[in-house]
Formats: structure tokens, C-alpha cells, sequence
């Protein structure tokens, strides 16, 4: 990671209803895809983690519940929505496959979030541009697929750092692969 200032900071029916996070349970420890981070915010009151994915050496893209207040854990899309963006100072990136006190941690300079409202449902994406960049060398961002929506049935893998619940700890990038495409 390069800095650019030098430093680097070590009535809703089911078709409505979702949750801020899922788990990656069965996942395996992942050490393959480096250009999934992880996200952490740091306020007096709370530290969370999320994941985001390397877009570009300097922006990553995550959902927007990652970087802002949210009314709750269910999510009802014809109530819920998003409050304040967290300061940029309180969030921070590592590239690290275990997240911890040793970890480096990386500054974000500017949080991005759609304009159109604070809609929780159709507006949970944001982009985080860093205050440096990583190097292309070490990791190679992640071209999103822009032509295509996903398809029901279609595979993909799960990389993520969220709580295994009982196969393991938040803090771990854990992939699952076989998934498929399900709406």
C-alpha cells in the first residue's frame, strides 16, 4: 500500500424482508482472493467489520449498510432506511486474510453513497476511496461484471469476513465455493 500522505493507520412479505449480514458458515480460510478486503470501523462507541472488494488501486466497493447508520438488524424495504455515512476517519481497510492487532489497517479518504435518497433496499452500495493506493503488484483489483445481471442458477463463491457462528471467528477471509444464484 502506497499512502498519498505518506502514512499508513495501522408489512413486509419474504420477498421484502433481508439481513444486514450473512455468514460465510462452511466457508474455508481463504488466502486466494487478496483483492477482498476487510472493513473496519472504529467510533468511540462500537468497532464493526465487513468485507469490500479492490475495484481499482484506490477505491473499493462495499454496501453502503458497511458505512452507514442503519435503523436495524431486520430490514423491511418499504420502511427501512440509511441514516448519517460514517466519517472517513473512522473507517479503515486491510488486506490481511486474518484481521487483528497486528494488522495493518489503511485510511479512507472519502465515502461515497447514491444520492437518491436513504432507501435501504436497491441503494445498499457505497465506494470508499483510499488515502493511498495498493500496489497492482502485490494485489490486482477485481473487474466487476458490468454487461450482465446475475442469472438464477448461476454458481459463484462467497468471500467474506463475516462470523462463521460455529465454524470459526469474525476477522477470517472465508470463501465457499458451489453456490448458486437463487432470485
Amino acid at each position: 500500500f502506497e499512502a498519498a500522505s505518506g502514512n499508513a493507520a495501522q408489512g413486509a412479505d419474504a420477498a421484502q424482508l433481508a439481513q444486514l449480514a450473512q455468514p460465510i458458515v462452511g466457508g474455508e480460510t481463504d488466502r486466494e482472493h487478496l483483492a477482498v478486503l476487510a472493513l473496519t470501523l472504529v467510533t468511540q462507541q462500537e468497532v464493526a467489520l465487513c468485507t469490500g472488494s479492490l475495484i481499482a488501486p484506490n477505491l473499493v466497493l462495499t454496501a453502503r449498510h458497511c458505512v452507514s447508520v442503519t435503523e436495524g438488524e431486520k430490514v423491511d424495504c418499504s420502511e427501512s432506511g440509511f441514516g448519517r455515512v460514517y466519517p472517513p476517519d473512522e473507517l479503515f481497510v486491510s488486506s490481511s486474510t486474518t484481521v487483528g492487532s497486528s494488522s495493518n489497517f489503511y485510511p479512507v479518504r472519502e465515502v461515497l453513497v447514491p444520492d437518491d435518497g436513504s432507501a435501504l433496499c436497491g441503494s445498499d452500495i457505497a465506494l470508499l476511496i483510499m488515502d493511498g493506493q495498493f500496489r497492482s503488484t502485490s494485489i490486482a483489483p477485481i473487474a466487476p461484471r458490468l454487461d450482465q445481471p446475475a442469472r438464477r442458477g448461476e454458481s459463484f463463491t462467497a468471500v467474506g469476513f463475516g462470523d462463521a457462528l460455529s465454524d470459526g471467528e469474525a476477522g477470517v477471509r472465508r470463501a465457499l465455493a458451489g453456490l448458486e444464484v437463487v432470485c
